[in-house]
């Protein structure tokens, strides 16, 4: 795989060096050579969109494997965050207890979701 990578890479850059007729200190302006219109096409879908495609599909299959395997893993917890944090209210550095809710906790005691978490 990384010899592929290196031949296409080869394959890109060597082409333009072997037509070039014109030294550098006769270039006066920039511009953009229509004569190998193929080439030009070539090397910017062999340098710019094919790999775009080709990451884009392998990172999207990358995603997937892993929100199944995430998914796999807590099937109870479906829709709810995979993440959770827990409130210490016995350590030295606390000088209050906090009364807080869990997410088994339900809302039917408050009026909304918004209100708990003023508490």
């Amino acid at each position: 795989m990384v010899a592929t990578a290196w031949v296409i890479a080869i394959s890109i850059s060597l082409p333009p060096l072997f037509w070039r007729q014109v030294k550098a200190e006769e270039v006066t302006s920039c511009s953009v050579n229509t004569d190998h219109i193929f080439y030009t096409i070539y090397s910017t879908f062999g340098a710019f969109y094919i790999p775009t495609l080709l990451l884009i599909a392998l990172y999207g299959r990358i995603y997937v494997e892993a929100r199944k395997m995430i998914l796999k893993q807590s099937p109870k917890k479906t829709g709810k965050r995979l993440t959770s944090a827990h409130l210490i209210t016995n350590s030295p550095g606390s000088t209050t207890p906090l009364n807080y809710r869990t997410q088994e906790t339900s809302y039917s005691e408050t009026s909304s979701p918004a209100s708990a978490n003023q508490e």
